[in-house]
């Protein structure tokens, strides 16, 4: 086929990815008639303008000699329109007024026929002029009848596939097939058979170039829209301007997508032999009659059909698609082809030698800087540098760095959110091992009487046998068996427990429910109530990109105009699919939800290519090879920390600005506002301190006492947007490589879990792997974070005149290090037990036992999304005050925060008395020295309380995001692989020894499915006995040291 360039036409969305069998039944609800009943609702508010009713019958111009009498026309406000509109059938025009006044006498139109919502509307008569003058959209509409085309086939087989399927189902998917789907587009209820602006012309207002029959269907209402739209360019002012009115490319996505469906429509009937075929006829344009005339019955495009369609609905759909105008493609004229070839030859020509001067240009200016006596690196970087950078450009200005250099330095758009997939799969394992046995009678098989009025056991499985025993609610309870009654609703599901009274060592039997037929929780698993409670939350911060850059300030400029034409109530971009008050919006290229801007690696300083000159003699000499892993950790976390006075005037304020902005909106996705709770809550909330109302505590807007003269001001704030930048580097990197695991395919001879590589393509190439990017880009915004959080610990916490010497690292890399190292101030007990230490080191090492309490009370969440109450948030932002200001034990001071619950605690159950905490205790230097912070507590680290954590006790992907960050901040030595794999070892054999010490934290070897394609050519047998007996060892050590 000759076919025109533009003949592709694209669907709106791309067939649904494979899914578990058991959520597969979950889209037969695209093809419910409640659904298409919507999506005709929908259609029909677009046709008519915003209203939701059609418009009244219209009045018909009265015969000449006639008129209404003077008195009527100025009681109804009636007036003859005396011009039709390109043939349109002549109505009169009447206000909302005559419409309200009910059905009189002399009233034709009583209100009870709908009404228009839109005042505006009210004098003007429904005709094409209307529906092209429309601005509602329906482009979620076109996605849902999308989704109906990429399921139908899916749906309609589930009933065979899926045996355990309910009978609702297994009759809808039965029901399904392409006779019934092409019935549901063109059937129309009773109430839309005598509508006048749905009647075919000239009974209604509406021409069409096919038949016009069936409008009050879904593709009736389709073709009606497709043919009057302005936006698809066959209305009566012809095409407009994709971008114009504010509309962005969904004017033009509309135009495809519905062009696209219409099309598939067309194909069906036209005899595709498989909606694959339809699918591919609709994408290429190429219609199916022709296709199989040329392809003489073979392929896709030939052959029978494989389903039978009603002759009379064959016939009513192709009558009504027929003639319409730019539906399929053109042929395209041989010499029109020829000609174009010849234009777009002349232009690759002109673009080659534009191309040329470029490069001459380039080797002119290389040649002038060598002439200036500039080293020959110094030569190559300026020259390479911008041919690197070249394929970086702002969306928005299309400019570079250097072209736009006055926006702003470079991002990367991408969308952060909260994300609890870690606790589902948690509890989904804990509950499928609950299941497996109860022998061991293990956390997986706790559950906590959750029920206000407790939990009523009785004697045997029925809901109205004798009554046990009522458990009171707090109880803890052993689940011995677990069924569904066919006799009650499955929200009542039974089960036999077990109590055990703590104080009388009674033990009850007896079945209870998990939950009322109301849906009243009574009981709740443990381990799920666990990982709630837990220290780091069950909610994380995912980030994906779709790798787009743009400026700082074009962002800021386009996410303002956004704002403004919301605030007046204008059409914008993304209107329905973002929200805009939480940051959100559409990248202007490929319209994914974004909300960050992740900057740039290297925007935080000005002159990269002058810092990173190679290093002097003496300094590479002074430089001494790690003799243990202790140094190489040391060396790795702290190396690039220093900030010297030369550091220290590199900064770039812009970059600040862009790496502070990606702080604040990674902050800000991850924390729900409390303005959005009850009322009851603000009204106890407004009570509060401005102080604990917010996330972290800030110095900046109280008054200082004399007990505390230095502050925090803002660092506890920059302190939790480094800890969410961390933990969205490694959740986001194992939530990308966890999607790819384990996917459970479904063919039609059964379902088996294909396990593909997470990191497809690495090896052929790693610079442009998709996930790679992601990473990186993700760990430079990390990195640049880190970098603003020294700087401003540096100028914050040195008092006024910030003294930065750079012989020093800062207090973050050395907490760090000593986390991989296991350097703690509990080493040095032994040695105080031993009678080793004097008075100064034990009056340290009391301090650090009293402050190790809070430590461990203290959360470290990463969201703020409910899962803490108002009153422990507060509880902790208090606590965080009470560090920061370096309050003692005695300070009860009317207007400063009390002393922390856990520190309090201590002081009562110590015997005998511990020393009290004295005012200003620990430092706020923020350099570690000799004394500080592993000698002495630094107090903004104890308030956050995540950097004074063991190995052990971290999350662990959190973790990595912190270590493979930190290592990057020396751009003047990066990284080897040795070290990176040093690195991973630890952490994974961390995350080896937290599996081991968890009770059923891994299964046995009975309970294990061993792929047995997956090991071979992996080791030999020698590496199994090596490894195994290393595993071993360390599940010994684990057991003798933790668990017994």
């Amino acid at each position: 086929q000759n076919v025109s360039s533009d003949a592709y036409c694209f669907p709106l969305v791309c067939p649904p990815p494979r899914a578990h069998p058991r959520f597969l039944a979950c889209r037969l609800m695209l093809h419910l008639p409640p659904m298409d009943a919507a999506i005709r609702r929908a259609l029909l508010f677009a046709l008519f303008a915003g209203s939701w009713l059609p418009p009244p019958d219209p009045v018909r111009k009265p015969e000449e000699g006639a008129s209404p009498s003077s008195a009527d026309a100025a009681g109804l406000n009636i007036s003859v329109s005396t011009e039709t509109a390109s043939g349109d059938v002549p109505v009169m025009t009447f206000s909302r007024r005559a419409m309200q006044a009910g059905g009189t006498g002399t009233n034709p139109f009583p209100n009870k026929r709908g009404a228009s919502f839109n005042e505006g509307d009210s004098n003007t008569p429904f005709s094409a002029d209307v529906v092209a003058g429309s601005s509602v959209s329906f482009l979620e509409v076109l996605q849902l009848l999308t989704l109906q085309v990429h399921t139908l086939e899916e749906c309609a087989s589930l009933h065979r596939l899926q045996s355990d399927l309910d009978e609702e189902a297994k009759s809808l998917s039965a029901g399904l097939s392409i006779n019934s789907y092409l019935g549901r587009l063109v059937r129309i209820p009773e109430s839309l058979v005598d509508v006048w602006a749905l009647l075919p012309y000239p009974e209604g207002p509406l021409k069409s170039r096919g038949s016009g029959e069936k409008r009050g269907s879904i593709l009736g209402l389709l073709i009606a829209l497709y043919e009057h739209r302005a936006d698809h360019g066959a209305g009566p002012s012809g095409g407009q301007d994709e971008t114009g009115d504010g509309h962005g490319g969904a004017r033009s996505l509309t135009a495809n997508g519905l062009k696209w469906l219409l099309r598939f429509v067309n194909a069906l009937v036209d005899g595709a032999p498989s909606v694959a075929a339809a699918v591919k006829s609709a994408t290429n344009g190429i219609p199916v009659k022709a296709s199989t005339a040329s392809s003489s019955g073979a392929g896709e495009g030939g052959g029978a059909t494989i389903w039978s369609i009603d002759d009379n609905v064959r016939f009513t759909i192709s009558g009504m698609l027929s003639n319409l105008p730019d539906l399929w493609p053109k042929p395209v004229d041989k010499s029109l082809e020829k000609e174009s070839s010849a234009n777009k030859e002349k232009k690759e020509r002109g673009k080659a030698a534009q191309q040329r001067m470029l490069e001459m240009m380039k080797k002119k200016q290389s040649a002038f800087v060598e002439s200036m006596g500039t080293s020959e690196s110094g030569g190559e970087d300026k020259v390479s540098g911008p041919e690197e950078e070249e394929a970086d450009l702002c969306i928005i200005c299309r400019c570079d760095d250097a072209d736009g250099e006055n926006n702003g330095p470079l991002g990367f758009l991408g969308h952060v959110q909260r994300s609890r997939v870690g606790q589902m799969r948690a509890c989904s394992e804990a509950i499928s091992k609950a299941n497996e046995g109860v022998e061991s009678y293990s956390l997986f098989q706790r559950y906590r009487v959750v029920g206000h009025m407790g939990c009523q056991v009785r004697e045997t499985e029925a809901m109205d046998s004798r009554p046990v025993f009522c458990l009171p609610r707090g109880s803890i309870v052993t689940v011995l068996k677990s069924t569904v009654s066919d006799n009650y609703d499955i929200l009542s599901r039974r089960v036999l427990v077990k109590h055990v009274s703590e104080d009388t060592g009674k033990v009850t039997e007896g079945w209870a429910s998990v939950q009322s037929s109301q849906g009243y929780v009574i009981l709740s698993p443990l381990v799920s109530l666990c990982y709630e409670n837990t220290r780091w939350g069950s909610t994380r911060p995912i980030i994906r990109q779709c790798g787009h850059a743009a400026h700082l300030k074009c962002v800021e400029t386009h996410t303002l105009s956004l704002h403004q034409r919301a605030a007046g109530e204008q059409p914008y971009d993304g209107r329905f699919a973002a929200n805009i008050d939480d940051g959100e919006f559409l990248c202007p290229l490929c319209k994914q939800l974004s909300n960050i801007l992740i900057p740039r690696d290297g925007c935080a300083t000005l002159n990269d290519a002058e810092d990173s000159k190679a290093e002097s003699d003496d300094a590479k000499a002074e430089k001494k090879s790690p003799s243990n892993f202790e140094d190489v950790f040391q060396r790795l976390l702290t190396r690039g920390t220093c900030v010297g006075k030369k550091e220290s005037g590199s900064y770039s304020e812009i970059g600040q600005k862009a790496l502070a902005d990606f702080g604040s909106h990674l902050m800000q996705a991850m924390a729900v506002p409390w303005d959005r709770s009850t009322g009851s809550r603000k009204k106890k909330y407004r009570r509060w301190h401005p102080s604990i109302q917010r996330w972290d505590y800030e110095e900046e807007d109280d008054s200082l006492t004399s007990e505390a003269p230095t502050t925090v001001r803002s660092i506890l704030r920059l302190f939790r947007q480094q800890h969410i930048a961390w933990a969205a580097v490694g959740h986001s990197a194992a939530a990308s490589e966890a999607a790819v695991r384990g996917v459970e395919e479904v063919l039609p001879f059964g379902s088996f879990s294909k396990t593909d590589e997470p990191w497809p393509g690495y090896e052929s190439g790693k610079d442009n792997d998709p996930m790679v990017q992601e990473l990186t880009r993700t760990m430079a915004g990390a990195a640049g974070l880190l970098e603003v959080l020294i700087f401003e610990m540096s100028v914050q916490l040195s008092g006024t005149t910030p003294d930065f010497d750079g012989s020093e690292p800062s207090a973050i890399g050395k907490c760090l290090a000593d986390i991989l190292c296991g350097y703690s101030w509990s080493i040095d007990m032994k040695a105080a037990q031993g009678g080793g230490a004097n008075l100064m080191e034990r009056e340290r090492l009391t301090l650090w036992s009293q402050i190790t309490a809070l430590m461990s009370a203290m959360p470290c969440h990463v969201a703020r999304d409910g899962m803490l109450s108002q009153r422990h948030e507060a509880r902790a932002a208090a606590a965080e005050m009470w560090v920061s200001r370096g309050l003692g034990t005695n300070s009860d001071v009317s207007g400063e925060p009390p002393v922390p619950l856990a520190v309090k605690q201590l002081f009562q159950d110590a015997t005998p008395r511990l020393p009290d905490i004295e005012p200003n205790w620990g430092s706020l230097t923020p350099f570690a020295n000799e004394d500080s912070p592993s000698q002495i507590p630094f107090r903004p680290a104890v308030a956050t309380a995540f950097l004074y954590m063991p190995l052990l006790a971290w999350d662990l992907n959190t973790l990595a995001g912190a270590v493979f960050s930190s290592i990057l901040l020396d751009r003047n030595e990066f990284p080897d692989s040795e070290d990176i794999l040093n690195c991973a070892r630890l952490l994974i054999t961390g995350r080896m020894i937290q599996t081991l010490i968890t009770p059923h934290g891994f299964d046995s070897i009975d309970g294990m499915e061993i792929d047995e394609e997956d090991e071979e050519g992996r080791w030999d047998q020698t590496e199994f006995q090596k490894e195994g007996e290393a595993l071993a060892k360390l599940y010994s050590h684990c057991r003798t040291r933790v668990l017994m």
